[in-house]
């Protein structure tokens, strides 16, 4: 398994375990519960956008592009784009 999809659970699980709590809490009554809910709502909105965050911090520290996550170095994209000009060019002479 790659490292997004070992992440990608941890979070699920973490996620999961926490309203498991709630839940347990919430049978026994506890005054406190509500406020947790609220807690657990707002971690569900932002474990994923930093979880997000970081996988692009990652992709762009090893020079993938944060977007699409292909490799390329400048150069390589360079040539590319001149490549896909003149065959356009060409395209178009015929």
């Amino acid at each position: 398994m790659n490292k997004k999809r070992i992440l990608a659970r941890i979070a699920l699980l973490f996620l999961l375990g926490l309203y498991v709590a709630i839940f347990i809490l919430g049978l026994f009554g506890n005054k406190n519960t509500l406020g947790l809910l609220g807690v657990a709502i707002a971690l569900t909105i932002i474990v994923p956008i930093i979880a997000h965050i970081g996988l692009m911090m990652q992709a762009g520290k090893e020079g993938k592009n944060i977007f699409t996550a292909e490799t390329y170095s400048y150069k390589e994209k360079k040539s590319a784009s001149k490549e896909t000009t003149t065959s356009s060019s060409a395209d178009e002479k015929k």
